[in-house]
């Protein structure tokens, strides 16, 4: 599964490979759950998920779904340059975006770079 991961110390945001905790039986490259990805090497002091139906301002339900990785005590974190140049806004920690699939919303799925601008959007609410 790839996620969009603005890092606290590079300028723009990256889709990076996410591991995720799968059955060893598991076909190669398939979807797993929000919650089998395994995010403990951006977010050590433990993760905070907040789902993303909608887009900010609009009432209309996205057909996939976000969940925004933060990190959970923001307070032992450094501050996030990424976050900071692009939306002038000051957040600690990493922030790591996951897409769901759209038919089955529980299990995360692949984002492709058309849709960093898009992201860009969430993260910036």
């Amino acid at each position: 599964v790839r996620g969009l991961l603005y890092a606290m110390n590079v300028l723009a945001p990256r889709l990076i490979q996410l591991p995720l905790r799968t059955e060893p039986d598991d076909v190669f490259e398939a979807s797993g759950w929000v919650e089998d990805v395994d995010v403990a090497h951006w977010f050590p002091h433990g993760a905070r998920y907040t789902r993303v139906v909608k887009m900010p301002g609009a009432c209309r339900k996205l057909s996939n779904q976000f969940t925004v990785v933060t990190a959970k005590d923001q307070r032992r974190c450094a501050l996030n340059f990424c976050v900071l140049r692009r939306f002038g806004r000051f957040v600690r920690g990493n922030v790591l975006v996951i897409r769901h699939r759209s038919r089955l919303p529980e299990l995360a799925t692949n984002m492709s770079s058309c849709e960093k601008q898009f992201v860009d959007v969430i993260v910036d609410e």
